[in-house]
């Protein structure tokens, strides 16, 4: 089986992904998953992961992100932006005779319908895109959501939420997180909003910004004061891991010499505030600090996941170590 889940709308993929995993119902998922990033994989190595037969389970679900990227037509590097696939299109013939037991995914960004890579998968896949939510379809998707998690919202609730935070489904997931616990079953007012729309100081975002920014201090204190309000720590993950991943786009989009328009489409954002910010946060970095600090982030995702860790302590040492990791590096630097 193959999936391509891509577009802007990251939120929503992490979802389809959590929904896949699900509907395997295989208790051994977790040990039988393999993870690669796209720019540093090669189309052999996937290929012989979905054939490895999986261990004590049904099976072997391998995840690729960023992979589509690479063909992109705007991309400095020829032979994968459609001038030819070379040995990628040995892994698109290979994979209608891939075992009954492979699972491959492959998750990526905003990418075009002339994609090399994604028309020669497209025939043996099972293709979902994924754009921003439509304003008009944001009360809808507010009010699903919250009856997920037993909420009632006051129409007057549901259009503060979808007028302050627009198509952004992070900030939205996150504020009602929050307001379950605030309203500890009743109705959420107009009110309740407000309110915690006021309380600034607990704000997961200023958790990311500061674990990106290596404010150590901080970001444990972000930390706490969040899972201490209600968050969840693989909730709390998962944007960390989105923000790394923005940055690593970022990184590549400015190797590649993209215009800030591009740029925009690749982060999905059409902000000129919040794609200068990324911006900023990714010129701190190296590609290849960036790329294994992503790559860390995601393992320690898969750990928690397969029980390995307990959240909330595997999260806060994740973030020590990637700051205190960070600070080494800076200090190897010659003055």
């Amino acid at each position: 089986m193959l999936y391509i889940f891509y577009g802007p709308d990251d939120f929503s993929i992490r979802e389809e992904l959590e929904k896949l995993r699900a509907s395997l119902q295989d208790d051994m998922l977790p040990t039988n998953t393999t993870l690669f990033e796209g720019n540093q994989a090669n189309a052999q190595e996937i290929a012989n992961a979905c054939e490895t037969i999986p261990f004590l389970g049904q099976y072997r679900l391998v995840i690729v992100y960023d992979l589509l990227r690479r063909f992109e037509a705007s991309t400095r590097n020829k032979a994968e932006s459609g001038a030819g696939l070379g040995p990628w299109q040995q892994l698109a013939e290979r994979v209608a005779n891939f075992p009954p037991t492979a699972v491959l995914v492959l998750v990526d960004s905003d990418i075009s319908p002339t994609n090399a890579l994604l028309r020669a998968l497209s025939p043996h896949a099972e293709v979902k895109q994924f754009r921003p939510l439509r304003a008009s379809l944001l009360p809808g998707w507010i009010q699903r959501r919250a009856s997920e998690k037993d909420m009632q919202l006051s129409p007057q609730a549901i259009q503060l939420l979808a007028a302050n935070y627009g198509s952004n489904l992070w900030a939205l997931s996150n504020e009602l997180e929050k307001l379950a616990n605030y309203a500890t079953g009743r109705r959420v007012e107009e009110e309740d909003v407000r309110t915690l729309m006021a309380a600034a100081e607990i704000n997961v975002f200023a958790l990311v910004d500061a674990v990106v920014e290596g404010r150590e201090s901080a970001a444990l204190q972000f930390l706490r004061r969040l899972v201490a309000a209600g968050m969840e720590s693989p909730h709390l993950l998962a944007l960390i891991i989105r923000q790394y991943r923005l940055l690593l786009l970022a990184k590549d989009g400015q190797a590649s010499g993209v215009n800030s328009q591009e740029m925009g489409r690749r982060l999905g954002t059409t902000s000129d505030f919040l794609l200068q910010k990324v911006m900023e946060q990714s010129s701190r970095y190296t590609q290849s600090q960036l790329r294994e600090a992503y790559k860390r982030l995601l393992e320690a995702d898969l750990a928690i996941k397969r029980g390995r860790q307990e959240e909330e302590l595997a999260l806060e040492l994740l973030i020590a170590d990637l700051i205190r990791q960070r600070r080494r590096e800076l200090a190897r630097r010659p003055a």
